[in-house]
């Protein structure tokens, strides 16, 4: 369930999203050694199931990476991404996000559905505020194939990458704070 803050921030930005997230065995689904999240259209919406580590675990710095597929299916929005521990006080996008790997698959004549993305968000920086950073993409890939997407976390730099590629990265000048 989306905390009320974090619906507040991203009712703007998604007015016409018609997905829900519910808590269900045939959405998320563990079988021959790899995790199954499913999306499915129900009653007029598309229903998918969601992992979130909100009041369970808190990281600051280090390496996330995850080997994944994506559906390639046109208006699906896959998404590996992390939020600030503090959402609640400060809200989105105060609280920062981080998107490992974003896929969107538009209608044609849109050809980025086959590159994954990956962006910061801040206060300073994001869709929200119409300030958002240019981020990173990988080339074209063969959607149909796993892919492995990482970000590095440092003090002073965040690097993506996408099947050991670097697609970009956001160096932390000695001057930043978390507002930009």
């Amino acid at each position: 369930v989306l905390t009320s803050a974090l619906t507040s921030a991203l009712t703007s930005a998604l007015r016409s999203e018609l997905q829900c997230y519910i808590d269900s065995a045939d959405s998320i689904d563990l079988c021959d050694g790899m995790l199954h999240i499913t999306a499915r259209k129900e009653s007029g919406r598309v229903t998918s199931g969601r992992l979130t580590t909100q009041d369970k675990v808190e990281i600051a710095y280090g390496r996330w990476e995850a080997r994944l597929k994506v559906p390639g299916v046109l208006g699906t929005w896959p998404a590996f991404w992390t939020l600030g521990n503090d959402i609640r006080d400060v809200g989105w996008p105060a609280c920062g996000e981080l998107d490992i790997m974003e896929n969107f698959q538009r209608p044609p004549p849109d050809t980025s559905g086959g590159s994954i993305y990956s962006i910061a968000h801040s206060a300073q920086h994001s869709w929200g505020t119409g300030t958002a950073l240019a981020g990173g993409y990988s080339e074209t890939l063969n959607l149909t194939e796993f892919h492995t997407v990482r970000v590095d976390w440092s003090p002073d730099k965040l690097e993506f990458f996408v099947n050991g590629n670097r697609t970009w990265h956001l160096d932390r000048g000695s001057n930043s704070t978390n507002f930009d």
